[in-house]
């Protein structure tokens, strides 16, 4: 599954943080602490106008509950196409199906980073057999949506990929 994100703008200047992207942490590029990758301003992160994230995750079922899965997550989040450098995380995980919705336990590695993180999701399942809200726990929460573009695909274990905020649509 993969998402982009573009902020229509000739630049983030003048932009408030919350509506250019920055991405890591669980749902986007796990090995990695929540939106620790974006564009460097001396010691600190910024958002960037461009944003991709992508996964290749492969899950085997042990049976009807249990499950593990191995990953690999791309992406960043850049100010100029020129400049792009793709941030890798890789790792193993555990997923477990319950009546809510199916839980997962990740250990990945920032390659970048060189740390190893551990991520957590759950997926609340609204009674429809589609899951529609996503609760991540991260050391840091951040409610507001993107603006700008995006698009995504389905992540055939979870939910439709989405912006922040934005309710999911069949």
């Amino acid at each position: 599954s993969g998402e982009v994100g573009y902020t229509i703008a000739d630049s983030r200047n003048g932009i408030p943080q919350e509506y250019v992207f920055r991405t890591g942490g669980t749902g986007s590029v796990r090995g990695y602490s929540y939106q620790s990758l974006g564009v460097s301003e001396g010691s600190a992160i910024v958002g960037g106008r461009y944003m991709a994230n992508a996964t290749v995750e492969y899950t085997h079922w042990l049976d009807d509950t249990w499950g593990i899965a191995a990953f690999v997550d791309a992406g960043n989040a850049v100010d100029d196409l020129s400049k792009v450098d793709l941030a890798y995380g890789y790792g193993l995980g555990a997923r477990w199906r319950t009546v809510a919705g199916p839980i997962a336990v990740d250990l990945a590695y920032g390659e970048q980073s060189e740390a190893v993180h551990l991520h957590f999701s759950l997926v609340l399942d609204d009674g429809t057999g589609r899951f529609r809200n996503e609760t991540r726990l991260e050391n840091t929460v951040d409610p507001s949506p993107y603006l700008g573009l995006r698009a995504g695909v389905f992540d055939d274990w979870t939910r439709p990929v989405r912006c922040r905020g934005e309710e999911a649509r069949d």
